[in-house]
């Protein structure tokens, strides 16, 4: 009989929970939404596009010199003829390692302080404060305790990169908590839940879609991060290969490395997206037109 109402009151929590998420779709249909990001994804092509004929015909009137700014195409050739030697593939590899081994261990360690801080107000009046203190110092601030710590290498790499993730996630992930709707969490304890069910089935799904935000913008800081602390700390990289083409005067190859730092970016940035659309199918209503 126990456990018979223990998951009645599961059950119910869960059906409370979707309902309360399902409130907040929007009225438009999946096929309403889908022409606006088509649109949207077509204009951000165009402007791109046009950016780049602006790129190439000024630096080919010759007002500046290659070295200062090269043409759109030697930076392609460049990044070709990189790739085919293998040095780009290389560069990329680590670079992408050290982002995704900072980005997840910052979500491990974000998203359970995250969600503790915002559920505890006992929590968040001992740790929230060092939280806020800390985040203004920008992680490129730490690499000289970081190498003092771990030396000049990868492990000084990922933890610049770690904090660069960390601090966006857990803010993301407080906010997500303090966000969801006390009426629904009342609504769960007078159904009987207890104070697990309730984190579980209400405040970690409510919370979720506020935490993917903040892993994007994670993303972001985890390139800009592991790019300057690879400039410092290691020898190989993308950002070892912008600092070495520096000293040689490759601007193509200097701009060349910053192209392929922003592909990446927006790469990964698409794969959280895809991720969200699929977890949160409720919510591909709210499309900016």
């Amino acid at each position: 009989m126990a456990s018979t109402t223990t998951g009645d009151s599961e059950s119910s929590v869960e059906t409370l929970t979707h309902g309360a998420l399902a409130d907040q779709r929007s009225p438009q249909s999946d096929g309403a939404g889908a022409k606006p990001r088509f649109f949207g994804t077509v204009r951000s092509v165009i402007v791109i596009a046009v950016a780049i004929v602006v790129w190439e015909a000024v630096a080919r009137t010759g007002v500046f010199p290659p070295i200062k700014l090269p043409t759109f195409t030697t930076v392609v050739v460049t990044l070709f003829d990189r790739m085919v030697s293998g040095d780009l593939i290389q560069a990329i590899l680590w670079s992408c390692a050290r982002v995704f081994a900072g980005f997840f261990i910052g979500l491990v360690l974000a998203m359970p302080l995250g969600l503790l801080i915002g559920w505890s107000r006992v929590l968040e009046q001992l740790i929230n404060p060092l939280v806020e203190v800390l985040r203004p110092v920008p992680p490129l601030a730490w690499i000289p305790l970081s190498v003092i710590w771990l030396g000049v290498g990868v492990k000084s790499v990922i933890f610049i990169t770690t904090l660069g993730a960390f601090f966006p996630m857990i803010v993301s992930v407080i906010a997500g908590v303090h966000s969801v709707d006390k009426k629904v969490i009342e609504y769960s304890q007078t159904l009987g839940a207890s104070t697990r069910q309730v984190l579980w089935k209400v405040v970690v799904p409510s919370a979720l879609p506020s935490t993917f935000v903040g892993m994007r913008i994670a993303i972001g800081f985890c390139w800009m991060t592991v790019v300057a602390a690879e400039m410092i700390s290691v020898d190989h990289g993308l950002g070892w290969m912008i600092w070495k083409a520096r000293y040689a005067f490759e601007t193509e190859a200097v701009i060349g490395g910053m192209v392929a730092i922003g592909a990446l970016s927006v790469l990964m940035v698409r794969g959280v997206l895809a991720i969200e659309d699929v977890l949160f199918r409720w919510r591909k209503g709210v499309v900016k037109g």
